[in-house]
């Protein structure tokens, strides 16, 4: 199921709400798994289950560092607004490249690539993340999203507006937790 969020909206209280949906969604798949379960890969290469909450426990840490840094500079420099925001071109197409079902196969840069075997507790560090996440989003509100930029931890050449950067990382999310639907569904999978 798709939730896709246009990134025009300025309803901080959408996005608040979306963060917590995911966070309930991953805990509602993966959280009565066993770690075997957890662990269990449809075949090699592929991710596991908590492959793909790992994984988005790795791309989204640093992000959030990232967007608080950006919203105090914002704070500091009276960057204010209530929206609507304008956000360029390059972060909307890339959340939209981001939504399910994937439709464009990424190759996922190395200090982004889980490790294959997690322990128990990567459902709470998912929902931990969204709690940070929801934290900032509440921290940002009236500071302008489309003019407070920020580049991505991983490659400092992609940049886009924070409330860009709000919807690349719940796409990308909604992204994942489709995977794991689709890894629960494989044939073996021991769940």
């Amino acid at each position: 199921m798709t939730h896709f969020m246009p990134l025009e909206v300025s309803d901080l209280d959408a996005v608040l709400s979306e963060i917590s949906r995911q966070a309930g969604e991953a805990r509602e798949l993966a959280g009565g798994l066993s770690l075997g379960a957890l662990n269990w890969q449809p075949s090699e290469g592929k991710w596991s289950v908590g492959g793909h909450l790992a994984h988005m426990v790795i791309l989204n840490t640093p992000y959030l560092g990232a967007l608080e840094r950006a919203i105090g500079e914002a704070r500091a420099g009276s960057r204010f607004s209530d929206g609507p925001y304008r956000h360029g071109w390059f972060g909307p197409w890339f959340a939209r490249s981001m939504e399910p079902p994937p439709k464009r196969r990424w190759k996922t840069a190395p200090a982004m690539v889980p490790d294959p075997s997690v322990q128990g507790d990567i459902v709470d560090s998912f929902a931990a993340c969204q709690e940070e996440l929801a934290r900032i989003v509440e921290l940002g509100r009236g500071v302008d999203l489309g003019r407070t930029r920020i580049s991505s931890p991983f490659m400092k050449l992609m940049r886009f507006s924070v409330g860009a950067a709000y919807g690349v990382l719940l796409a990308h999310n909604r992204r994942h937790l489709w995977l794991i639907r689709e890894v629960m569904q494989s044939d073996g999978f021991p769940g």
